[in-house]
């Protein structure tokens, strides 16, 4: 228990980290102590060895037994280096924590496995069938006077959004009104030229927006969709501000709506494969990188290793700048267009 609480203060104090990390921390060494029936100064590494066989065998993910392991060697570590816990293991039981996760035993974050195939890129003909289906949707709505056709525009932008810029369903619904500034560099894109927002972990994400068409699409949602999906006594402004987009209560969005206008999206172009937000995500990275290279990439997406971008990075990119400018093109001219008529 003195181990744990000083791994605990010196997670959530030099750490800066919240109560979670501490307690995923805690979770997994209780979880491997449970497994070994043994105290800390008797874990050996056969024992590592037979416990990750074990999660891989239940069918635990690489990344999650990657984290396990790294809970582990940090535990191991911070009761080494605290002389007064390990001074006092050593006189009471006569012996000294080893670090068990050593290199020759770790999982490394380099691997060709740890990709799931699963959730791989959209190709250009399937990003301009989701477009495509999505304006079809929106104009038989318009026609029809229904009331779902702000939400099909809403979910428009959200899916252009994603494709554009790569963000995980979580920024995305943080985004707000004040978290778009200029680009100096690149006056046709307006105030949308640079996407400021808490990602995962809430770390800061600052991309920059590699199309223009991206920009109008905002415009033309904030301009003639947003504003109906205000409603009286309700306030669309919280902790990260005036929300940009707006559940039909007229709060800020949910990350299931996000997830949901994902999929019906995919759904509305009849792909085969079930479109998630982490799929544009992937088509993001794929269909970018050729664009920007592979180190703005990274840094666009937030990732702390080349190796996990290259992960989301699928080998279907020629012809990549003038087929997604024209996928995403398509969905503002056509908003655009409508636009116009309703106008006349």
């Amino acid at each position: 228990m003195v181990a744990f609480d000083h791994v605990r203060a010196h997670t959530k104090g030099s750490k800066g980290q919240k109560d979670g990390s501490a307690k995923n921390r805690e979770d997994a060494v209780c979880a491997f102590i449970e497994f070994t029936r043994k105290a800390p100064w008797e874990w050996t590494l056969e024992h590592v060895d037979k416990y990750f066989k074990v999660l891989s065998d239940q069918g635990l993910k690489l990344p999650t037994r990657r984290g396990r392991q790294v809970h582990l060697r940090v535990f191991c570590n911070y009761v080494i280096a605290d002389r007064t816990i390990s001074n006092g293991i050593k006189r009471a039981f006569g012996c000294d924590v080893h670090q068990i996760i050593t290199p020759l035993n770790s999982i490394l974050h380099r691997n060709p496995i740890e990709s799931d195939r699963h959730r791989v890129n959209l190709n250009y003909d399937e990003v301009e069938k989701v477009f495509d289906a999505l304006d079809e949707a929106a104009d038989i709505a318009q026609r029809a006077h229904c009331r779902s056709e702000h939400t099909l525009l809403r979910d428009k932008t959200i899916n252009s959004v994603m494709y554009g810029t790569g963000l995980r369903e979580e920024s995305i619904q943080r985004l707000s009104l004040h978290s778009f500034s200029p680009n100096p560099d690149r006056e046709q894109f307006g105030n949308f030229g640079v996407v400021n927002v808490l990602g995962k972990g809430d770390k800061l994400n600052q991309v920059t927006l590699l199309d223009p068409a991206v920009a109008r699409m905002l415009e033309f949602y904030l301009s003639d969709v947003r504003s109906r999906f205000l409603r009286p006594g309700r306030s669309p402004t919280d902790e990260w501000g005036d929300a940009l987009f707006l559940s039909e209560r007229g709060t800020r969005i949910g990350k299931k709506a996000i997830y949901r206008a994902a999929l019906r999206a995919g759904e509305m172009a009849g792909l085969a494969k079930r479109l998630f937000p982490h799929i544009w995500r992937h088509t993001y990275i794929t269909h970018s990188r050729p664009l920007q290279g592979p180190d703005n990439t990274q840094q666009q997406v937030s990732h702390t290793y080349s190796s996990t971008t290259d992960g989301y990075c699928h080998r279907d990119v020629e012809n990549t700048a003038s087929i997604m400018d024209s996928a995403i093109q398509h969905t503002i001219d056509s908003a655009i267009r409508k636009a116009d008529s309703d106008e006349t």
